[in-house]
């Protein structure tokens, strides 16, 4: 639960002598004699458009608090405007582990390898004791275990509870996705020649970023030794031919540093963002491209391999992204793989953080199509790895994979890019200001309604005029994202299609729902409501789904631990019926024969109520394995509207033919479908 404190008093010295970061801890310790219990500092400062965003890290008993940040937003003026942060109660924690890291580490080794399928570890897991908040805000003492699987390469961080061994919290470290150099990519034309300024001696080293050749990339495994190939001229200039299929290619070296430092400027002039050099690495068969720990010395890279086709180093595009990535993370320091609620699964923090990086790739080219070069790696698909000029609404065009739900962030960015009353600096300003205010699990709701929060702040500092903040306004109400919630209306013909998974190693009964629910409105007058699972695809046979039904309120999961580990999965639990399937199918709520009113149809219909569906995977005691699949689903009502309502008076302009239909349909018994 997040606390919001509105603070009464605020400091009176002049700003002039005003530390942003000394008023944000005075303002903690003022605001709650509960927080003041705990030592304090600050992690980051964030300054924005309309004021400084103060990030603070706590200790509690010495240890580190994970997931425990408070968030101390002060005006132009270092007033401090609120104070953003989770409450949490000391009763009963014990600061005395009663497993030691070492099995802390092999717990979650042997969950990830069972989860994954991976061949093993590339490298020794990390571990530090800290004190961290689960689910349900509760206090618990835990090993944070960072660890890397080969083959497949993926990184993870897990809490693991110091008592029990339960792992209550996993999130990816990892993110796929005088020189001449693209200028964005090989799809727009060849290289052309630039000017590198700032580099640090012989090397391609700059203060923003170094690159260097992954030489040794076994098996997909890691990065176990790198070189710089690229050595200057006489000239002291980096100019050479591409040669994107060879891994001994200083171009692809080149060119990685100067779109690493082209964005590690771009960050630094537009929000003072200093996360210190990273580096880039090429030349490696992989493909795909990531930021994360490559090589195992605990600080992530931006990693881009190459194919038998492309090499992605050459997508600029891309090289922000993944840049944006490390941005990302260092505001807001612990984004989930995924989480639950009553409602089912959330993945909004990870898709977020999709979203997030295609914004600010998009700020810095002007153009909503992201790796038209990169696409090419997947055939029989040519074109753009996203294309975020569309038009999307939250939550109808979630589908449950980060990178595709990040397309309604992102698109909502480029349609505020896209228009002249906003454009791309007040977009990067107003996705910067959300980005700093967020918790670290954020949720689809409270990235949208930050929007919101933070478009009013920035026309009260006077950063932007009623016209651009009624624009903001305007987009936001068209694409929903302010009160994003949790349930998809079918009313108007809406047909999502969401992506399932079933973990057979959960057990047999673990019924693992979809990420959004579903509804549909009964009027007064409807006689048939019919729901239709109208798609289904898996890549298991043995995986069907059910159908939870509720009436009058959303179906309602319990958090049960799933087995893996001590993830807390969704379990439906309050709902009317359920119905199971293992393809298209539908059922229909009816009324009762008034002729027969003891003959009761099979789902009866009550009028004028609203009905509430989540959908969730099934699957035989057999499985064991680990499927996906797609679901599609629709509903519509039947109605017969009574003669003496006029609702279905038309006023219909034109010939009289038209006019004289419109008024006979009143006289009829009009049954119609919706």
């Amino acid at each position: 639960m997040l606390l919001t404190l509105a603070l009464l008093t605020a400091p009176t010295a002049l700003a002039a002598d005003l530390d942003p970061a000394q008023v944000a801890l005075d303002a903690l310790a003022a605001s709650s004699p509960q927080v003041a219990m705990h030592t304090q500092s600050v992690r980051a400062s964030f300054p924005w458009a309309a004021g400084t965003r103060v990030r603070v890290a706590q200790r509690v008993f010495g240890l580190p608090l994970v997931n425990g940040e408070q968030i101390v937003s002060l005006d132009l003026n270092d007033e401090v405007t609120r104070i953003d942060g989770p409450t949490f109660s000391l009763q009963g924690f014990d600061p005395s582990p009663d497993l030691m890291d070492v099995q802390a580490a092999d717990a979650l080794t042997a969950a990830l390898l069972q989860r994954t399928g991976a061949a093993g570890l590339a490298w020794e897991p990390r571990t530090e004791l800290v004190a961290a908040l689960d689910q349900r805000g509760e206090l618990r003492l835990a090993w944070q275990v960072d660890a890397t699987t080969h083959t497949p390469f993926a990184g993870y961080q897990a809490l693991v509870d110091a008592h029990t061994g339960v792992i209550f919290g996993l999130r990816a470290t990892t993110f796929s996705a005088g020189v001449e150099v693209y200028e964005t990519s090989p799809f727009y034309g060849s290289p052309i020649a630039v000017d590198l300024p700032g580099l640090i001696g012989e090397e391609l080293i700059t203060e923003w970023a170094v690159t260097r050749s992954c030489d040794s990339w076994s098996d997909q495994t890691y990065c176990s030794s790198k070189s710089q190939h690229a050595v200057a001229d006489e000239n002291g200039d980096f100019v050479f031919p591409p040669d994107a299929l060879s891994t001994d290619d200083p171009f692809a070296e080149v060119q990685m540093l100067y779109h690493l430092d082209l964005v590690g400027h771009w960050f630094s002039d537009h929000f003072d963002l200093d996360i210190g050099r990273i580096e880039g690495l090429v030349n490696f068969r992989y493909n795909n491209a990531f930021f994360g720990d490559a090589d195992g010395d605990g600080v992530g890279e931006v990693a881009f391999g190459q194919n038998s086709s492309i090499d992605f180093a050459y997508d600029a595009d891309v090289i922000y992204h993944e840049y944006g990535h490390a941005a990302f993370g260092s505001v807001v320091s612990q984004t989930g793989f995924f989480e639950s609620d009553e409602y089912g699964l959330i993945y909004a923090s990870a898709s977020l953080n999709e979203g997030t990086a295609d914004v600010f790739s998009m700020a810095i080219t002007g153009d909503p199509t992201l790796g038209e070069y990169s696409g090419r790696a997947f055939p029989p698909y040519t074109g753009p790895v996203r294309d975020l000029d569309q038009d999307l609404r939250c939550p109808n065009d979630l589908y449950g994979e980060s990178h595709k739900d990040g397309e309604v962030w992102a698109a909502f960015a480029w349609r505020l890019m896209d228009d002249e009353r906003v454009g791309a600096d007040v977009t990067a300003d107003l996705i910067w200001g959300a980005l700093t205010s967020w918790p670290s699990e954020v949720t689809w709701q409270v990235a949208g309604d930050s929007l919101v929060t933070v478009s009013e702040e920035m026309r009260t500092a006077g950063v932007i005029d009623d016209t651009t903040h009624g624009a903001i306004a305007e987009h936001l109400d068209n694409t929903t994202l302010a009160g994003c919630g949790r349930v998809v209306s079918l009313d108007t013909g809406a047909e999502p299609t969401q992506i399932m998974f079933h973990p057979g190693f959960f057990g047999p009964d673990a019924n693992i729902p979809v990420q959004n629910q579903f509804s549909i409105e009964a009027s007064d007058y409807a006689t048939e409501v019919t729901v239709e699972v109208s798609q289904f695809q898996s890549n298991a046979s043995q995986v069907g789904w059910n159908l939870y039904v509720r009436r009058g309120e959303h179906v309602v999961h319990d958090l049960v631990d799933a087995g893996f580990g001590g993830f807390q999965r969704p379990q439906p639990t309050t709902y009317d019926f359920v119905v199971s399937g293992t393809g298209p199918s539908s059922i229909t709520l009816e009324l009762a024969d008034p002729e027969d009113p003891e003959d009761l149809p099979e789902y009866l219909l009550e009028p004028g109520a609203t009905y509430y569906f989540s959908v969730a995977s099934n699957a035989s005691e057999s499985f064991q394995g680990f499927a996906s699949a797609e679901i599609a689903v629709r509903a519509s009502v039947e109605e017969v509207i009574p003669e003496d309502t006029g609702r279905a008076c038309g006023c219909a302009s034109g010939g009289s033919g038209a006019g004289w239909f419109a008024l006979m349909l009143p006289l009829l018994g009009l049954r119609r479908r919706r």
